[in-house]
């Protein structure tokens, strides 16, 4: 399969915190939406060729719990730069910023609905000389 586009779609109860969440704090750009009886939403752009949506509101029910096997990974120029700027906002940080073995350095979030997302950078390869 190939694909130009990849979309990770957030079903909540909690639109707007989770708007604020991806938007707000870890800056995607909205470039599109809707906002109707049954539902609202939002798309947002991750500079790529993926995009986040967000749905919720309206008559329909999201009432249920998140795939706690499901996570989003976001690659980061510098993830302690992000470490940084989310620190001191509500954004659910699991703990700060470490080195994974298999060659990234990542930070854990939680988004409002409790999903998991992890904003990660290459580390540099060691080489042997």
């Amino acid at each position: 399969m190939k694909t130009d586009q990849f979309r990770l779609l957030i079903r909540t109860k909690h639109f707007q915190k989770t708007l604020d969440f991806w938007e707000g704090s870890l800056g995607l750009e909205r470039i599109g939406g809707w906002d109707r009886e049954d539902s609202s939403g939002a798309v947002l752009d991750t500079g790529g060729n993926a995009v986040v949506m967000i749905v919720g509101g309206g008559t329909t029910n999201y009432d249920f719990p998140p795939q706690d096997g499901v996570y989003s990974g976001i690659k980061v120029d510098d993830v302690d730069e992000w470490y940084e700027k989310l620190k001191d906002a509500d954004v659910g940080m699991e703990r700060p910023p470490y080195n994974q073995m298999w060659g990234l350095r990542t930070l854990r979030l939680r988004d409002p609905n409790g999903y998991r997302v992890y904003l990660f950078t290459e580390l540099p390869q060691a080489t042997d000389e």
